[in-house]
């Protein structure tokens, strides 16, 4: 992961939480404070949890585990996203596979392109589904069982 993309993490995760801890802190002095602005906060929490959870899983795995090998000829397409809201510099890719092997989204902080059909070596970690390294291979002899 580039450095510079962790700490838009750390800026996103710490702008998403900040005001729900202020206003938390507040409201022991003041219950009516929660009352009003921790109902709107409490409802935000719960669009931050799931992007918020998908960051300490990345984590995680990066501290704890180590990351699968796999060979695919399965890349179908990937989109772009801003990691927050705030630095528009910080991009991250969403990668599609055609591979039964590799379902649902994955997350990629890589740039490259690549054309369904070329053969790629993909390094991830398959609780978090984050891509941490995705290479075009053009000498493998032994391709059985490629999708």
């Amino acid at each position: 992961m580039i450095k510079e993309n962790r700490y838009q993490i750390l800026l996103d995760m710490l702008c998403m939480w900040l005001p729900w801890v202020c206003v938390l802190l507040i409201s022991v002095l003041y219950p009516v404070v929660f009352v009003v602005s921790g109902v709107p906060l409490t409802i935000l929490f719960v669009f931050f949890f799931k992007r918020t959870f998908r960051w300490i899983r990345i984590l995680l795995d990066i501290l704890f585990k180590k990351p699968n090998v796999i060979y695919t000829r399965g890349y179908r397409f990937s989109t772009r996203e801003h990691v927050n809201d705030i630095s528009k510099k910080a991009f991250y890719s969403k990668i599609f596979f055609d591979d039964d092997r590799l379902k649902k989204d994955y997350y990629c902080f890589d740039e490259a392109i690549y054309r369904h059909g070329e053969l790629l070596k993909i390094s991830y970690y398959p609780n978090s589904r984050y891509i941490e390294a995705i290479s075009r291979v053009d000498n493998y002899e032994n391709d059985s069982g490629l999708s």
